[in-house]
């Protein structure tokens, strides 16, 4: 079957399905008035190895019809975390994607616990297994959807990565203890926790 990439949108759901799986950068960041914003974003990965650096997609557009929350707050402070989603923390992350309102902060309307970052005046998600500290590299404008809502791309430089100790095993991130979860096409998600090797040509 082929789509085409029309205003009908018919084939964005399968797009979405089949870049897959993708990982879920639950971000947090702060507004001028202080209030910590916590949102989850599939449209995110690594870029960059040295330097370290990733890249969120916040698409679309908050309830007050501006830019998200988490695009408007970066672009403020120049700063954000980017809190690790497993499998014990599926529920309350899922949770965290209903559109607050900009004065409102989803960490407070569902209990979750946070800690002062290091590197960054940003707090991290308590429960989370692993954070990134981040500063705002660039903010990329792209085109706009096909219903004039923007779209931006945001590049952070990672400043310091903290990793639970308990997730760890001979120095390595243990796969069995993190329990990564992935985003899928439509509604689903996954748990990844079937690992194989495969040794690189040389």
């Amino acid at each position: 079957m082929y789509y085409e990439v029309n205003d009908e949108n018919k084939w964005l759901k399968h797009y979405k399905s089949i870049i897959v799986p993708r990982p879920i950068g639950w971000i947090t960041s702060k507004n001028k008035n202080g209030i910590i914003n916590l949102a989850p974003y599939s449209f995110y990965n690594a870029i960059s190895t040295n330097p370290p650096m990733v890249v969120i997609g916040p698409g679309g557009y908050s309830k007050s019809g501006s830019n998200k929350d988490t695009l408007l707050n970066i672009e403020l402070n120049k700063e954000f975390v980017c809190n690790f989603v497993n499998w014990d923390l599926r529920d309350i992350m899922n949770l965290s994607s209903y559109s607050y309102k900009n004065n409102e902060s989803e960490a407070d309307e569902l209990n979750i616990e946070l800690e002062d970052s290091i590197n960054v005046d940003i707090p991290r998600v308590k429960l989370s297994p692993a954070h990134f500290e981040c500063k705002l590299y660039k903010i990329v404008e792209l085109p706009p959807d096909s219903r004039g809502h923007p779209n931006h791309i945001i590049i952070g430089s990672i400043m310091g990565i903290n990793i639970k100790d308990e997730i760890m095993n001979d120095g390595k991130v243990d796969i069995s203890k993190l329990k990564p979860i992935s985003r899928m096409g439509y509604d689903d998600y996954a748990l990844i926790n079937t690992i194989f090797k495969m040794d690189r040509p040389r």
